[in-house]
């Protein structure tokens, strides 16, 4: 977690969305102050987590999801679920070429926008 209001957060899909959130948030920039948070699949759903939830209440929650059918979906459940838990949630997508955060992070040379829009 964060450590106030002020940080926003970003939320990926997967155990390895974690770390890949991690090291996108490595390439972006160090030290904005805001965390990674990802789900460990499609399926998660944030209102499993009523503490979790709360405790998001107010925070910017950027979504990168997976460019695919399930990451969309997913994207579009955990939205309604943020924004309900009082979140200001937004979306940023892979690049077009890269199917997930992994692709993006691995090529990260030629996704240097998308790490700038992360900084946004």
């Amino acid at each position: 977690m964060g450590d106030g209001e002020r940080h926003p957060r970003a939320a990926g899909g997967g155990a390895a969305g974690l770390l890949e959130a991690v090291a996108a948030l490595e390439i972006a920039v160090s030290g904005l102050g805001w965390s990674p948070l990802a789900a460990t699949s499609a399926s998660s759903r944030f209102a499993r987590d009523p503490e979790l939830l709360a405790c998001l209440k107010g925070r910017l929650v950027r979504i990168i999801p997976d460019r695919d059918p399930a990451g969309l979906h997913a994207c579009g459940v955990w939205w309604g679920e943020l924004q309900a838990a009082g979140a200001k949630v937004d979306v940023l997508m892979p690049p077009p070429q890269c199917k997930d955060l992994g692709q993006v992070v691995g090529d990260a040379g030629r996704n240097q926008v998308f790490f700038e829009q992360i900084r946004n």
